[in-house]
């Protein structure tokens, strides 16, 4: 069965198999690092929401359970594990963009080693 006479039979037009065009992207020299930093650079207070809703996530997760239903679920460590990441990356990033902030911050320095290691 020949394939282009049944398309053809089918649609009713003939059939006109062309290329794709070949496109041209235009590229563009990459901003500076500190162009890019100080044109993305978000509002320390955004860090702060951040880690905060983390935390309540973490709250929210572990309420009412124990140490073993924690151990012996995986999908809860996940979730708990992630906040923890979560958290860990916004005070990463609002004590490098804001040092005084590490002081500030109880167990700053400890959290972010701990999701570094």
């Amino acid at each position: 069965m020949d394939y282009k006479l049944t398309c053809r039979k089918f649609w009713g037009a003939p059939l006109i198999w062309r290329k794709p065009p070949l496109c041209v992207i235009p590229m563009f020299k990459p901003m500076s690092i500190e162009a890019a930093k100080s044109s993305i650079q978000r509002d320390p207070r955004a860090y702060l929401w951040d880690a905060r809703e983390a935390a309540a996530a973490i709250l929210e997760f572990v309420a009412g359970r124990t140490f073993e239903d924690y151990s012996s679920d995986r999908l809860l460590r996940s979730a708990v594990e992630r906040q923890f990441e979560i958290l860990g990356a916004a005070l990463n990033q609002l004590c490098k963009i804001e040092p005084q902030w590490v002081d500030r911050i109880p167990y700053c320095l400890k959290s972010l080693r701990f999701v570094t290691c």
